[in-house]
């Protein structure tokens, strides 16, 4: 099998909500130049430079969004834009005022700009999804190889860039994901441990590869001088020898993901539904639920019948203290104070006596599950039996993490319910036990 490039190949299945979902979360913000924002504002704000109001923003940002939600081409967004855009006066080259308050010729809308504008921004909206993907099974593909379109358009520095192979958590993802300038084409595949001895990759670092680079984003229109933005650059080595600093432009030189502050609106307290065709408890020979050993009630004080200051007490956070790190069989999963009232405000009623038992079914689960919702967002998921000295029979508690922190859970008696709840990738299994007492 030869080492697959597409990125629609290793890495987990793009979904277009994740794009619309990015292009929705950011404000309208007008500029005048490109690179005039920094990387961290262009995670929140959505800019056309020189865009001249709110209203020809706006109208950018809807026609991709439908772009995106129709699965629409460059050419149909072009097509739309065109006529709107002209009948609104953003068409052409124009004289007009800048912000200081100097005439200046600049161009306003044309094809190519509308090209530039669906390139980048449909790249970078795929892009986020797609790294926020491949955070979620970064426990089974934690490498990521930069892949290029190789043709007579790549950029040399990008094309050099091409098949290295960082881990997930290497510093050079912070500033050079993909797209890394205006029309940049290139992206990421996913690899798992396995896959980078099947095709012969080698693991590369950046550590001590980084730079300051002044790159420009512009000229003063009084005295043309250029106008310098500082980015952070890495020193690669090129296929034929030697190296060459790859740095991305500025505005570009961020994470399209890793800046994109969203909630996990899926991790929710309502049943879970999942993806089809993933493994259950059957297909790791794990016992019935039937027959699973429970453990005894945490022993824990009386809890506040407030159920926010019920789990501020369970997890020891507070507004001084707002991070809590539980050490889990899998990795360690961190609760955050923040959430908390997020929390406290879904949970339906029934679900408060089970509050005793989230930490200890975070740090000492029967098992542990990653598994694929209806819309194929992973989640990891914290299964634990419980007996109460008063109860006939036990339960089970499934706590589900979100990709943000927060805790949704789930308490089910019936054995034909626990057990449809046992359903993705088990990441943590414990002997298999018997009830036995």
């Amino acid at each position: 099998m030869a080492d697959p490039q597409s990125p629609l190949l290793l890495s987990p299945q793009l979904r277009p909500e994740r794009a619309v979902d990015y292009l929705r979360q950011k404000k309208p913000r007008l500029s005048w130049r490109g690179g005039e924002l920094s990387a961290a504002e262009h995670a929140h704000n959505f800019t056309v430079a020189k865009a001249g109001s709110l209203d020809i923003l706006e109208t950018i940002r809807n026609g991709l969004i439908q772009a995106l939600e129709l699965g629409q081409t460059e050419k149909w967004f072009v097509d739309r834009m065109t006529p709107i855009l002209q009948a609104k006066g953003w068409w052409g080259s124009k004289t007009v005022i800048n912000p200081q308050g100097v005439e200046e010729e600049v161009q306003l809308g044309s094809l190519p700009r509308l090209h530039t504008i669906f390139q980048t921004n449909i790249w970078a909206a795929y892009n986020a999804g797609r790294y926020a993907a491949q955070r979620e099974t970064a426990d089974f593909a934690p490498w990521l190889k930069y892949v290029a379109v190789m043709d007579a358009r790549t950029r040399p520095a990008h094309a050099a860039m091409n098949g290295l192979v960082f881990h997930i958590n290497d510093p050079i993802w912070e500033t050079c994901y993909p797209p890394c300038d205006y029309n940049c084409r290139c992206t990421t595949v996913a690899y798992s441990d396995a896959m980078l001895r099947q095709y012969g990759h080698r693991p590369f670092s950046s550590e001590g590869r980084a730079l300051s680079v002044a790159r420009v984003v512009g000229h003063d229109p009084a005295t043309q001088a250029p106008i310098f933005r500082t980015v952070t650059g890495y020193r690669i080595p090129k296929p034929g020898g030697g190296e060459i600093i790859f740095a991305p432009r500025p505005g570009f030189d961020s994470n399209p993901a890793g800046a994109w502050p969203r909630y996990d609106f899926g991790n929710t307290f309502t049943d879970q539904t999942f993806a089809p065709g993933q493994k259950t408890w059957r297909d790791y020979g794990r016992p019935d639920a039937r027959e699973l050993k429970a453990v005894a009630w945490p022993k824990a004080a009386e809890l506040p019948v407030d159920p926010l200051t019920a789990l501020r007490a369970v997890f020891q956070v507070s507004a001084t203290q707002p991070l809590r790190e539980i050490a889990t069989p899998v990795k360690p999963a961190v609760v955050h104070d923040s959430l908390l009232a997020k929390m406290a405000a879904e949970m339906p009623p029934h679900l408060a006596a089970a509050i005793p038992t989230l930490p200890d079914t975070l740090a000492t689960p029967l098992e542990v599950w990653l598994a694929a919702d209806a819309a194929s967002v992973f989640r990891r998921h914290f299964l634990a039996f419980y007996r109460q000295p008063d109860a006939s029979s036990p339960f089970a508690v499934l706590v589900k993490e979100g990709q943000d922190g927060f805790l949704a859970w789930e308490v089910r008696t019936d054995p034909e319910e626990i057990n449809s709840l046992r359903v993705g990738g088990l990441i943590h299994p414990s002997s298999p036990t018997r009830e036995n007492d």
